[in-house]
């Protein structure tokens, strides 16, 4: 982790944006390249963009962080991180303890400097968590919980917004455009939107942890011998179509084509009658020389029968 360069590191955050591909490879990652996705950075970005805020709600008047200050800052960090994960990522950094950091930190004069350490014990954390977790479940992660939060705070959204709408018309009592209202209103709720977004995505990306669930005798057994049989050749299996039922022996047979045509039940019979097949021969075959040159016909040449027998 002391191979990360977090002011290169920052800087591409500060340039980065989903909307333009050529910024989404940061540098700065050091041996950590692997974790260089874009769906991650965003995350990243967003992280580092609470810490600044967190840092900035504490800066006093004359730009300056008092004691009392300094632990608040470091129990919102603390509540964003987890202290296990951040005591975890202090200690990665070469500290002793999460004490001897704090000590480091009060000691450092500029704001600027204390955010710069804190952002590093940041992007400490958010290494360890992610190497926790893999490059591949984190990608997974970061999708989910970045739907998760769109689908959660867009219906929300389309609620307020329906709220708004039933009663924007009572602006113009007050001489106000209602349609200008709504857009402006609109706007906002819509910026509202994004930021819970972000804070849902950033309060529970270190939250996450990864289980590992044992497997038991049982599924152990089932897994090697599914190992075992993909490693016996597969026996080709003839068809049951094709089995003979004597012991041992097969035949080839082929599969049944209807030749003739299929007469309907209501179709006119084909010996010419004008009836129906169902009350004239379907319960029995053509007797005479000229049903049975009919319905011949009517199996080879279907329109030369329709020519001779339907008028």
């Amino acid at each position: 982790l002391k191979k990360i360069d977090p002011i290169v590191l920052l800087e591409g955050l500060d340039r980065f944006s989903l909307k333009s591909r050529d910024s989404w490879k940061i540098s700065g990652f050091g041996p950590f390249d692997s974790i260089n996705l874009p769906l991650n950075n965003w995350i990243l970005k967003r992280i580092t963009a609470e810490v600044r805020r967190i840092i900035a709600a504490q800066l006093s008047d004359d730009m300056e962080i008092s004691n009392l200050e300094e632990r608040k800052v470091f129990s919102q960090i603390n509540s964003l991180l987890t202290e296990d994960l951040f005591e975890s990522a202090v200690l990665k950094m070469g500290y002793k303890s999460v004490i001897d950091f704090y000590r480091k930190f009060d000691d450092l004069s500029t704001p600027a400097v204390k955010e710069m350490l804190l952002m590093q014990s940041i992007i400490s954390a958010y290494v360890f968590h992610l190497n926790e977790i893999t490059p591949r479940g984190m990608v997974e992660l970061s999708r989910a919980l970045i739907l998760q939060a769109i689908d959660q705070y867009w219906m929300e959204h389309l609620d307020a917004m329906g709220n708004l709408r039933e009663g924007i018309g009572m602006r113009s009592l007050a001489q106000k455009d209602p349609l200008v209202e709504y857009k402006n209103e609109g706007y906002l709720l819509f910026e509202r939107m994004l930021a819970q977004i972000d804070e849902a995505v950033t309060s529970r990306f270190f939250k996450v942890k990864v289980v590992r669930r044992e497997q038991s005798p049982l599924e152990e057994a089932q897994a090697i011998h599914q190992e075992i049989s993909s490693f016996e050749p597969e026996q080709s299996q003839a068809p049951l179509t094709n089995m003979d039922p004597r012991p041992g022996g097969t035949v080839n047979r082929e599969p049944v084509v209807r030749r003739e045509a299929k007469i309907g039940r209501n179709d006119p019979c084909p010996c010419g009658s004008g009836h129906k097949y169902k009350k004239c021969h379907l319960d029995k075959d053509p007797q005479t020389t000229e049903e049975k040159a009919a319905f011949k016909l009517y199996a080879e040449d279907f329109k030369a029968w329709q020519k001779k027998y339907l008028k």
